[in-house]
């Protein structure tokens, strides 16, 4: 049976992968570098012509990239509430759920 366990930094890792969910030092730093700032999102909002921004990727892991996103949509939507942009939608594609993987171990 597969398993997320947790690694010596506290870091979520799935046994089935042999792979981290993300940084052992700012998983969060890292969702802004790689996922925020890396997809332009801000300002390719702010230069959006329509209502809905659709946003797809595979595997939604623990949700750090989601969470993330829709924290930044909030805060530019209330800078900017007279821009054409109003609702964000995400969409997730996954095999393994964390879900099916949460089964704690002691760190590795």
């Amino acid at each position: 049976m597969q398993k997320f366990i947790f690694n010596q930094e506290n870091t979520p890792v799935s046994d089935k992968f042999d792979d981290i969910f993300f940084s052992n030092q700012d998983g969060l730093a890292e969702t802004h570098y790689v996922f925020l700032e890396g997809n332009q999102l801000w300002e390719r909002w702010i230069h959006y012509p329509k209502a809905h921004f659709v946003i797809a990727e595979t595997g939604f892991g623990t949700g750090l990239n989601f969470f993330a996103v829709t924290t930044l949509f909030r805060e530019f939507r209330q800078k900017y509430p007279d821009l054409p942009l109003k609702r964000l939608l995400f969409l997730s594609l996954l095999k393994n759920t964390l879900c099916h993987l949460m089964h704690y171990n002691k760190p590795i």
